[in-house]
């Protein structure tokens, strides 16, 4: 992005590895359960990727990776709703602030992880694609190989498409979880979407 740069010279260049690199949201989204991002961070670029990264040199506050693992720092230090938006804006840019306010109140207003381990056949499911990201998303950040099973009873509810993703994340996140029952049950029940995809 030629930010606080200057032109190396060919002698100087010549004497490095040069590498060229891509922002991608499921590289990001390893790295993101590894280190702690807030959930609704990591489920709302999930229903967004495209707003992972979007460098704009005419802006002082614009998404890339570093600034949301900054929103997720700022969220967990606690900020107050009169000036959630303002603060997430002067991190990530105003366009993606108003997406990601609008996504987390949809976040706050899911059923809790407790209820639905607790009442995986009652708990509610929405059925917005954000709000299924968002408890997505949860389940993953939260799932116990204890509660496998209930995860695993509440996810059969959600259309397939976010079974396969809460499966996939929740295994890469807690390998562990690969060993429970609930998991290999609903492995072996799907099998041929599994191999389809």
């Amino acid at each position: 992005d030629r930010a606080a740069t200057y032109k190396m010279p060919s002698h100087l260049a010549n004497r490095f590895t040069h590498l060229q690199y891509d922002v991608h949201f499921e590289d990001w989204k390893t790295w993101a359960y590894a280190n702690n991002v807030d959930p609704s961070v990591i489920a709302f670029l999930g229903f967004r990727p495209a707003l992972l990264h979007q460098f704009d040199p005419a802006k002082k506050a614009f998404p890339t990776p570093r600034s949301w693992e900054f929103v997720s720092c700022i969220m967990k230090q606690g900020v107050p709703d009169d000036c959630f938006l303002e603060t997430v804006a002067g991190t990530v840019g105003e366009d993606a602030a108003t997406q990601f306010t609008g996504f987390f109140r949809v976040f706050r207003s899911l059923p809790d992880y407790e209820d639905i381990v607790a009442h995986p056949d009652k708990a509610l499911v929405p059925n917005a694609a954000d709000a299924l990201y968002a408890v997505s998303t949860m389940l993953v950040v939260r799932g116990e190989d204890k509660h496998a099973t209930p995860i695993f009873q509440y996810m059969e509810r959600l259309p397939k498409d976010f079974q396969v993703l809460i499966y996939r994340d929740i295994g890469q996140k807690n390998p562990s979880m690969a060993e429970t029952r609930g998991y290999i049950q609903w492995t072996t029940a799907n099998q041929a979407i599994l191999l389809n995809r």
